[in-house]
């Protein structure tokens, strides 16, 4: 991919594409690397948020059911970040939340930091979830400030679209995805 086709959400003369800690990003390959939850459908989409043909963007269909009545639902698909143990990160990423059919839909991105290099184990601490309500329609950027807790060597980023428990499926769509060191 030639950095032509490739954003500059963060406004600083870099291709995101070239900067990102996210292997494919631009979902320009498809979407590989990106690991549903439980009853969550995910699928490359042709639709792009920059309107490049020779890319494409993640499509997450929320189907998760839950026997509670009232509630949000938050589910989405995962990627893991190794060896992050920068005091700061940037998070820019476009997102197209979903209509909904009977109550809210929102989409966004969710971290959590963990102190081994897998993700795996207990959680070190989260950042606070940036989402995006789906009253308004398109595509539009989203931008996050994350400073890890103390000891995080990786963090598990939620690309994640929200429901309401009696809610039928929900779907959103992520895009651009750039995380880098402050």
């Amino acid at each position: 991919m030639t950095a032509t086709r490739c954003p500059d959400l963060d406004g600083d003369g870099v291709p995101d594409c070239l900067q990102s800690l996210v292997p494919n990003g631009d979902f320009a390959t498809g979407i590989t690397g990106w690991k549903p939850d439980q009853g969550v459908y995910e699928s490359f989409s042709s639709a792009d948020a920059e309107g490049t043909a020779q890319s494409g963007s993640l499509l997450i269909n929320n189907a998760v059911t839950s026997n509670a009545t009232s509630g949000p639902i938050t589910a989405g698909g995962s990627m893991c970040l190794s060896e992050t143990t920068a005091m700061g990160y940037e998070v820019y990423l476009e997102v197209a939340p979903g209509p909904s059919t009977g109550g809210f839909a929102q989409a966004g991105v969710a971290v959590s930091y963990f102190p081994s290099l897998d993700c795996s184990g207990p959680q070190g601490g989260v950042a606070p979830t940036t989402l995006l309500d789906g009253s308004v329609g398109g595509w539009h950027v989203l931008q996050q400030i994350l400073q890890p807790v103390a000891g995080t060597n990786s963090m598990l980023v939620r690309l994640v679209v929200v429901k309401g428990a009696a809610d039928a499926a929900v779907q959103g769509s992520f895009d651009n995805v750039l995380i880098r060191p402050r």
